[in-house]
């Protein structure tokens, strides 16, 4: 549980990540055998915020975020989760440094009443089995754990002993 965040995130290997949710204004996840990185949060806004708008706001926070060209996406479609957002996922693999990185990429937006989430998950991986091994980790961040994020209820965040009340 994210208790400054309001977000429930169910890391795989949970003992593997080294969490940072103090020190940014973001829920910073890392993951060095695989060298993945995952950033979340949710914020207040406007009533009547667009997925488009959280999109905009989050970048301009987060201006590493992967910008996916037309080419790199592997999938892209409706955010099923936290309930009650709608936005949406894309998920793809690029080549960096001159083709001898691969990065693989998960990048999440979207809108409730008044509520902005998004998530940026980014992973990398050289070599000759560079391609199964990126692929793998974005199969399991982008169809698995970002399909499970929970907005956490005020009664949850309430009872949590990290909630600053």
């Amino acid at each position: 549980m994210l208790p400054r965040f309001s977000l429930v995130v169910p890391l795989p290997e949970f003992a593997e990540w080294s969490i940072d949710d103090k020190s940014e204004h973001w829920f910073v996840a890392r993951h060095a055998g695989s060298s993945s990185e995952l950033r979340m949060r949710a914020w207040s806004a406007n009533r009547s915020v667009t997925p488009e708008q959280c999109e905009t706001q989050a970048r301009l926070w987060l201006r590493t975020a992967p910008v996916p060209a037309a080419d790199d996406a592997v999938e892209a479609r409706r955010l099923r989760a936290p309930t009650g957002y709608h936005g949406q996922l894309i998920a793809g693999v690029r080549l960096l440094a001159a083709g001898s990185e691969l990065e693989g990429f998960a990048l999440a937006f979207g809108a409730a009443v008044g509520r902005c989430y998004a998530a940026v998950f980014t992973t990398r991986g050289r070599g000759p089995r560079a391609e199964e091994r990126v692929g793998a980790t974005l199969a399991v961040v982008a169809g698995g754990l970002l399909e499970r994020v929970e907005v956490a209820e005020v009664e949850d965040r309430a009872l949590h002993p990290e909630f600053p009340f």
